[in-house]
Formats: structure tokens, C-alpha cells, sequence
């Protein structure tokens, strides 16, 4: 079986109708340039098919917009389509436009990249509206009523067009059209499981069974071999040649396998789908599977397809390279009834512009964890070449956002939007109706992708005819009413960079170096195991620092709601002068520690003492000593918000006014971090010793590639010291990807930090440098040695148990997902260890700024186990089954939209450095606006927060430079404070 049809595209073929029922056609060609911002590139041929059968000289016609699949002449033939049912009905004539780089639409002879830059939603939509001027000047149409149809990626396209050209058009149907393109479409699979479930949760069930076995049979040799065997693989597995990849591409297959019955169930769209072609024959299928064995069961679906779609050996297909071949083939070849050309161009829309990579990273779900993103990025680069990677996807697909917007601010006159509620597409359509415009969005219950579009026919979702008869009801306004403009609302939402930082010294024996991008301690150095308790009169480190405690309102957003709680602060008022100047640090994910007040040669108080400032440290809500609630139950945490913590700070601002009598103060506060990831970490790798990132990747890719085997799983047990060891009992997906965040962690740690004077070790020998000659002293050819070296490294300075300090070799590596959760999954506070102020970390990220640094930017040298789902599985499992998928997508998609992102953020008076070899300074924002003293800042050389620590011989050299225009504009804040109390955060 050859999913892939299934698997990349949406369109399925035009419905089926007997030939003598079918309709004449005209087919003909118009004149368009190559580019239509560059017209002087030259021009091609177009191809259009007409139907003026119905036409009844009124100027009435119609559209069909095509998409990525050949112009089908059914489609303007068949006068059972709905749309030419009313065609007829109103006298329209009936065109259909084929997409440009699809079908006989040849900008070019083949498909390389270079000619398919030229294939863009831009140029498409650009195509459209020169055709619509051609054809009214061609046949002489006179004030002439266009009404655009089109499905599915044709159904955006018309939405599209509709907006941004309401004068060329009275009105559209936009069917299954998607207006949310997002880069990684995990909903598609959520859906899909949905549908299962609705139809028959036995069903569900069994799939969810049998691909949990194959994925723990694909672990293991004799796994493979049984599922090359009964799944009748093509080609078998192959031990000597194995990588994750092939696993991968496997589940890629089954998974397209469910997306070609889900997608189209119910359909109409040819005899295969109105004769038994459904979920729920499907769902018979695998129920009355005369076997117990789950593979066997996968195996009855698989022989269920090939009663519809004959296959003449019954193989399943199963080779990514074989696939790779089909879709680098750059010649057109559609007309020959192969489709390879056009699935190479719908591929080219996804990896340049669409995104829509359907991925199992949502979390636990019957589909698996072993397809994520990695796996579509490394295909975009396989098939279009290098220069199509995971930054040009990202880009381009952020860029294709910022110009179309999103499903929910989409808003143009005169359109009908439908959607099918078993259509694994319809998340991302639009269901906000605007009666006044004419602007009508809804589900249709119990269809799927497109189902208004086909012939009515016996058997049919009941919830058809009226969804089509309500269509027809707002095409009758289109036809008799008046033409209006409203443009499309477009909104850009990007990341949301924010961002706060440190080791302990002697770390949990069965934790990681490092989890969500935060070290133990937090991302600055707090100190956490100098607190001895909740008490105003404690002795600190520095007699100059004063401790206390104010009052905060629980939830600043709910003035109803009388609840205190007593945050903690520290003072330094050791330099103030009466100068009504006050520094603040802001507190973030650690506790605090007086260091940062009490170490004169940190930056802000070198700052206090030259202008006389008073000095504040805030800690955070529910980190260290400032706790709303006595325990971090995720109840109690639904309070820790960046919104929250922002009102914090602006209350505690108040007070202090008040309490010190500070007259017109000045405040200037500072922080960093709280809040690509792997990107930065390898770029720096390859900046500091080219032959240490090639030996780390190349290592890095062995131990991949013998997790898979037993006998390759006990030699990771001796290299490392696994604690607990794998064990071929119950290794899973899950266990593997584990193992790797833990291994990537360990890099994470060193580049985060390196030349940063955060602590004697990284102003010393804890630095990317020397790790690489630790890598380097090994062999070459002994990749596990090289990868135990970087461990040993780090425990020489940071040791993983007490029980190995001077002894390296002793130390255990951290193997445990269960003891992960166990330990982060208490909800109790810590006086000792870290541990709560790290799951208050999980929980913001969880909860709603995201920063889940997974390995999915395709080829790079960290390999492809550490996905996205990785981390929804952990949230979930530490926070409860309510924190998953759905929730962290929109919490955070709700922060991004409310703090504006990077590329929006304004303020002024504030300058915003980062670091070079920080990998969150991919995050932050880079746009400068000298009038309003908005400075971003890049330190060349430098890591995490290093403008913020002490100096020390030695560190680079671009640091002493950015310290000084710190300093230089928070003397321009001081000096004009009139501007400085006028600025805004947005």
C-alpha cells in the first residue's frame, strides 16, 4: 500500500459520474506572469476549463478555484456537483482555474526549487484576479457577478481572495477551507482519534493497542522481524542499516493509513467512499479481526484498504528513501495518471509557506509518539535541498501567518464557510459568523473533508441537505444583493520572548543536569541553599541586606476576591543618598539570593553606588519563600501567571513609595531571563572546535542508532552507568526519549552558561572550550567514550551524587522518566532542595509560555528523540490530565497575543542585551528605536544574563563595552525621569 496520496495532500479526485451524463467543456489557456511583482520574467499558459451550458447572458458565473492536484474536468462536468446544481438553477456560466506548478499550469517545464519559488498562495491569488479581468474583457461580461467556490486548500485560497479582493467577486463559498496554518498540526491526529471514539470506543481502543505493540516490537530485533512479517513490510527492516528514521516512517505509513478513511468518510466524492469506504466498516474490521494478536489486528485494517484500493503483492509500503526519490523527481508527469508532480508541489506549499505538518505531538495518544516534527522538516530538506531547513520553514510559515493571519480574525463580506465535524481539518477553519456582512461559519455534524461539495447521495450524513440548502441560501443574497468591501484583518503572533537563571553543587541522584532549559538553582545563580525559613529576622550572607515581607492580593485580576498573601523582598539601602532613585531586580523561577544585593561587583550595585540608588530584589509568586498557598498543587498554581507576577511588581512599586517616601521616584528595574534552542547550542558548537561538533554529532548518531538493539542498549548501560539500566521488559518510546533529553541536557548546561561569571566554575574551566577537548582527547572511532567524557566533565564540577566527588567514573546518569515525575510531582514546598522551585518552572512553561525545547529543527546534532510530545506527555503527567495539549497550545497562543511577541514589543526607556552564545537569544528582540531608547543589544561572545554578573580576568571581551552603554543609558532614564514614569509595556 502506497499511502502517500493519504498521507501529504488533501484533495482527493472530482466525484464520479457516468460519461453520458457528463457535460461539454471547453479547455483553453491564458496569458500570466511569472511573477506577478516582476512581470518582466516572462509569462506562461494557464489552463481554464468552461462550461457556459447553463448561461443565460446575465453576467452570473462562477468559479471553481483549483488546487493541488490536476485540474479535473469533472468538476465543470458533472451536473451532480452542488455547485453546478445551482449553476443551473441560476443561469452561470462555470469556469475552472488550474493552480499554477500543477496539472498542464507550467510557469516552468520542471519543478526544481528554483522554479517553485515561483508557487506561492501570493502568486496564486494574484493569478486569480487576472483571470477574472481576462475573462470579463474576453466575454464582455457586464457588471459582472462572480461567486468563487473552492475545498479545502482551494477553500482558503477563496477565503483569501474574498477579503482581499471583495470588488471582483459578490460572494464565496468557501468549503473545509483552513485559515490557521499552523507549522506543526498535531490537532489532526486528535481529531482522528475523536472520530474513532465517536464511532466505536472499542474501536479506538484496539488501534490504540495495536500501535502501542508495534512501537514496543519496533524496539527490539526479534520485534522488527515479526512486523516485517506480518505487517508484509516493503522492504523489511533492516538490521544493518537501522536509524530511528526507519521506525519513524513506519508509524508514518500506519498513521496515513487512518488519515485516507477519516479524512473522506462519508464522502461522496467517488463510488469507494459511498460503497463502505468509512470508519466505521473500518472499526468492523479491526473488532472482528478473527485474532487476538494486535499486529495481526493492524494487519486486517491494512488487508480492509486493499478491498478498495487492490494492491498486487499486499506489501506495505516502508521505505523513506524510496519515497524521498519519488518526491525529488522535478519533472511533470501528471498527464500520465501519475501523481508523483503534483505531490512534490503540495509539498513545496508545506515546507515553504503552509506548515500543516501533521505530527503525533499532542501528547499520549492512540497514534503513538514516533512521528514529530523532526520528521516532515528532514523530509522538506531531503526532497528541496539544504537551503530548505528548519529556519527557512519556520520563517516562511511565521512570515505566511503575519500576511493571512489566523481562522479567528478572519473576517470578509459575503462568504459561507463550512466545515465537516469529522474532517481532521476543521480546527483550523474559522465557526465566527458576522450576520450583518453576510459572513456565515458553521459545522456540519457527522462529515468530513469537503462533504458539501459531492453529490447528494443514498446513505448520506443526514446533516447534509440542510448544510446545503443553507449554502444555497446565503449564494441567493450573494446573487441578488449588493457588493461590499471589508478588508481581511491580519495579526501577527509570534513567540513571546521573556525569559529569568544556575547549578547547585551537588545535584539528585536520578534527576537530569538540566530540564526545560533551566539548570537546578534556576537560570541566575539564587543561592537557595543558604534560606532557613520564612522569618524576617534571618541572618543573611550580607549584613547590608535587609529582608521583609509585604502584602499582595491574590489575584489582582478579580478585585472580588479578598485573599492575601506576603511576598518577600530584600533591601540594600547601603548606598542610597535620598536621591528618590530605586533599582529593582525582579525575582524568577528560583529563590531569591542576597547576592545580588549584596556582592558590590555585581552590575546594579556598581549602578546604585554611582547614582545613589536604593536597591530591591522581588522574589516571584510561589517561588522560594513567597507562597500564595502553603502547597503547589495545580490548583494553586492557576495564580502563577506572568500577568499575575507583572501586577505584583507594580503594587510592590506602590508600597515602596509609601513606605520610604520616595518623592517623584525614580525607578529603574532589571532581570533576565524567565525566559532554535538546539540550533543556537549547535551553532556554538561548531563555532568553538568544527571538529568537536562533527565527533559529538556523529556520536551522538551511533547511540541513536544502537538504542535500538538490545545488545546496543547494554553497552549504554556500561558507558553510563544508567541509573536504573534499560531493560528490554519495558522499554518503550517513551524511555529512549528520555534517555536522549537527558543526554542533550548535558549540552544544554555547558552553553547556557560558558564564559558566564556566574560562579568560580564557569569563570574557570565550565565552558564549551574545554568540553570539546574533553570530547577531542577520545578516540575517534569510540563515539560512547567521547559522549562519557562530556558527562564525566560535568560531574567534575557539578557531581551527580554525593557518593562520586573525586571520583568521576563512579557517577551514575539519570534514566528515570518515572522518578522525573515523582519528584516534580510533589507539591510540597522544599527548604532544602531546588525541587519546588522547579516545578514552578514546568508549571509556567506548561502553562503558558511554552519554551519546550525539543530536537525537532530537523538534521542537526542532537538526532530526533527528544519531540514535542516528550514534553506535553511530562506537563500532563505532572500537572494533570486537564494540562494537555489543547490547554498548553491555547494558554500560551493567549500569551503570545496578549505581551505582542518580539517583532511587536514597545516600550521605552529600556535596553535589552542578550548574549551571542545564549541559546535563548534567538528569542528576543533586535529592533532598535533610538528615539524612544528602546536599545536591543547582542553581546558577541558572551551566554545567559553575563552582562549581569560580577567582572573577572579573563572574561570576553565585548562584555566591559555593554556594561558601560547599560550604564549609560540607565544614567539617561535617571536624568530624564519625566520620560521614564510616561512609558508603556505592551
Amino acid at each position: 500500500m502506497t499511502a502517500v496520496s493519504d498521507l501529504y495532500r488533501w484533495y482527493g479526485n472530482a466525484p464520479e459520474a457516468p460519461k453520458e451524463t457528463m457535460l461539454a467543456v471547453e479547455t483553453f489557456y491564458v496569458t500570466q506572469p511569472i511573477d506577478h511583482k516582476n512581470p518582466s520574467l516572462g509569462t506562461w499558459q494557464q489552463r481554464v476549463q468552461y462550461n457556459p451550458t447553463f448561461y443565460r447572458n446575465e453576467s452570473l458565473i462562477f468559479l471553481m478555484i483549483g488546487g493541488e492536484s490536476p485540474a479535473a474536468e469533472k468538476w465543470v462536468a458533472n451536473p451532480n456537483i452542488t455547485y453546478l446544481i445551482w449553476a443551473k438553477k441560476y443561469g452561470a456560466a462555470v469556469f475552472q482555474l488550474e493552480h499554477r506548478f500543477f496539472g498542464n499550469s507550467r510557469p516552468y517545464n520542471d519543478m526544481k526549487t528554483s522554479s517553485l519559488k515561483y508557487c506561492t498562495v501570493d502568486q496564486a491569488l494574484e493569478d486569480l484576479a487576472s483571470f477574472i479581468r481576462q475573462m470579463n474583457q474576453k466575454y464582455g461580461y457586464v457588471n459582472p457577478k462572480w461567486v468563487t467556490f473552492g475545498g479545502s486548500y482551494p477553500g482558503a485560497l477563496n477565503a483569501w481572495f474574498r477579503a482581499r479582493y471583495p470588488d471582483l467577486t459578490v460572494g464565496a463559498v468557501a468549503s473545509s477551507a483552513p485559515l490557521t496554518f499552523l507549522l506543526d498540526y498535531y490537532a489532526y491526529a486528535m481529531v482522528m482519534e475523536n472520530v474513532l471514539r465517536e464511532t466505536d470506543t472499542n474501536c479506538r481502543d484496539k488501534v490504540g493497542n495495536s500501535i502501542t505493540v508495534i512501537l514496543s516490537k519496533a524496539l527490539t530485533e526479534a520485534g522488527r522481524k515479526e512486523l516485517s512479517e506480518k505487517l508484509k513490510l516493503k522492504p523489511a527492516f533492516n538490521e544493518t542499516t537501522l536509524v530511528v528514521r526507519d521506525l519513524q516512517n513506519m508509524m508514518a505509513y500506519l498513521f496515513g493509513a487512518f488519515q485516507g478513511i477519516v479524512q473522506y468518510t462519508y464522502d461522496g466524492k467517488n463510488s469507494i467512499t459511498m460503497g463502505g469506504f468509512n470508519v466505521r466498516n473500518m472499526c468492523t474490521a479491526i473488532t472482528n479481526a478473527p485474532t487476538s494478536d494486535p499486529v495481526l489486528q493492524m494487519r486486517a485494517i491494512i488487508d480492509w484498504i486493499y478491498t478498495f484500493y487492490p494492491s498486487d503483492n499486499g506489501t506495505l509500503a516502508n521505505s523513506y528513501s524510496g519515497l524521498i526519490d519519488i518526491l525529488k523527481n522535478t519533472t511533470f508527469d501528471d498527464e500520465n495518471g501519475n501523481e508523483n508532480a503534483a505531490l512534490r508541489g503540495w509539498m513545496w506549499l508545506c515546507c515553504n509557506e503552509l506548515g500543516v505538518l501533521q505530527t503525533t505531538d499532542q501528547g499520549r495518544n492512540i497514534f503513538g509518539n514516533m512521528l514529530p516534527l523532526n520528521y516532515y522538516v528532514d523530509m522538506c530538506t531531503d526532497i528541496f535541498g539544504e537551503s530548505v531547513n528548519i529556519v527557512s520553514i519556520r520563517d516562511n510559515n511565521l512570515a505566511f501567518r503575519s500576511k493571512y493571519g489566523d481562522a479567528k480574525y478572519y473576517k470578509a463580506k459575503n462568504i459561507v464557510l463550512p466545515n465537516g465535524s469529522f474532517d481532521p481539518w476543521y480546527p483550523l477553519g474559522t465557526y465566527i459568523s458576522y450576520p450583518e456582512l453576510h459572513q456565515k461559519a458553521f459545522l456540519i455534524s457527522g462529515t468530513a473533508h469537503c462533504a458539501d461539495m459531492y453529490p447528494a447521495w443514498e446513505g448520506e450524513p443526514e446533516a447534509l441537505a440542510p448544510a446545503r440548502a443553507e449554502i444555497e441560501k446565503e449564494l441567493e443574497y450573494f446573487i441578488t444583493g449588493t457588493m461590499a468591501t471589508v478588508a481581511l484583518t491580519l495579526l501577527l503572533l509570534v513567540l513571546l520572548a521573556l525569559s529569568t537563571d544556575a547549578y547547585i553543587h551537588l545535584r539528585h541522584p536520578n534527576l537530569p543536569h538540566f530540564l526545560m532549559g533551566r539548570p537546578p538553582g534556576g537560570f541566575l545563580e539564587s543561592g537557595y541553599h543558604n534560606a532557613v525559613g520564612r522569618s524576617a529576622s534571618v541572618k543573611l550572607a550580607f549584613p547590608e541586606v535587609q529582608e521583609f515581607y509585604i502584602t499582595q492580593v491574590l489575584d489582582h485580576l478579580n478585585s472580588s476576591d479578598a485573599r492575601t498573601w506576603q511576598q518577600r523582598v530584600q533591601y540594600n539601602p547601603q548606598f542610597y543618598n535620598n536621591s528618590n532613585i530605586a533599582f529593582v531586580m525582579i525575582g524568577g523561577e528560583s529563590m531569591i539570593a542576597e547576592k545580588w544585593l549584596g556582592n558590590v561587583n555585581v552590575s546594579m550595585m556598581k549602578m546604585a553606588k554611582k547614582f545613589g540608588a536604593a536597591a530591591f530584589h522581588l522574589e516571584h509568586r510561589f517561588f522560594g519563600q513567597s507562597r500564595p498557598f502553603p502547597t503547589m498543587t495545580t490548583e494553586a498554581l492557576a495564580y502563577c501567571t506572568t500577568e499575575q507576577a507583572l501586577a505584583d511588581l507594580a503594587e510592590f512599586i506602590r508600597q515602596m513609595n509609601i513606605k520610604y517616601n520616595f518623592k517623584n521616584a525614580r525607578w529603574v528595574t532589571f532581570g533576565g531571563s524567565y525566559p532554535e534552542y538546539s540550533m543556537v547550542v549547535e551553532q556554538v558548537f561548531n563555532e568553538t572546535d568544527p571538529v568537536c561538533h562533527d565527533q559529538v554529532r556523529d556520536a551522538i548518531a551511533h547511540i541513536q542508532k544502537i538504542m535500538l538493539t538490545t545488545a546496543g542498549r547494554q553497552q549504554l548501560n556500561q558507558a553510563f552507568n544508567l541509573q536504573p539500566p534499560f531493560d528490554d521488559s519495558n522499554i518503550t518510546p517513551l524511555s529512549l526519549q528520555n534517555f536522549m533529553s537527558n543526554l542533550y541536557g548535558m549540552f544544554q548546561g555547558v552553553v547556557q552558561y560558558t564564559y558566564d561569571g556566574r560562579d568560580q566554575f564557569t569563570m574557570g574551566d565550565l565552558n564549551v572550550r574545554k568540553l570539546c577537548d574533553a570530547v577531542t582527547k577520545m578516540p575517534a572511532n569510540k563515539p560512547l567514550q567521547q559522549i562519557r567524557a562530556v558527562m564525566d566533565f560535568l560531574n567534575t564540577f557539578y557531581p551527580h551524587t554525593g557518593s562520586c566527588v573525586g571520583n568521576v567514573s563512579t557517577c551514575t546518569f539519570a534514566n528515570s522518566y518515572d522518578e522525573i515525575i515523582k519528584v516534580y510531582g510533589n507539591v510540597t514546598y522544599d527548604e532544602s532542595t531546588d525541587i519546588a522551585a522547579w516545578r514552578g518552572w514546568m508549571w509556567l512553561c506548561c502553562n503558558e509560555i511554552g519554551f519546550l525545547q525539543t530536537t525537532d529543527g530537523g538534521k542537526n546534532i542532537f538526532g530526533e528523540m527528544v519531540p514535542l510530545n516528550f514534553y506535553v506527555d511530562m506537563c500532563t503527567d505532572l500537572f494533570g490530565p486537564t494540562v494537555k495539549i489543547d490547554q498548553i497550545a491555547s494558554r500560551n497562543d493567549i500569551a503570545q497575543e496578549y505581551y505582542g511577541g518580539a517583532d511587536h514589543y514597545k516600550a521605552t526607556n529600556v535596553i535589552l542585551p542578550n548574549g551571542s552564545l545564549d541559546p535563548w537569544h534567538a528569542l528576543g528582540t533586535y529592533i532598535e528605536d533610538k528615539p524612544t531608547h528602546k536599545i536591543p543589544l547582542l553581546i558577541n561572545g558572551t551566554a545567559h544574563c553575563a552582562d549581569m554578573y560580577p567582572a573577572y580576568p579573563n572574561e570576553p571581551k565585548a562584555l566591559e563595552a555593554a556594561r558601560q552603554t547599560i550604564e549609560d543609558e540607565v544614567a539617561y532614564y535617571i536624568q530624564q525621569s519625566d520620560l521614564f514614569r510616561n512609558s508603556q509595556f505592551h
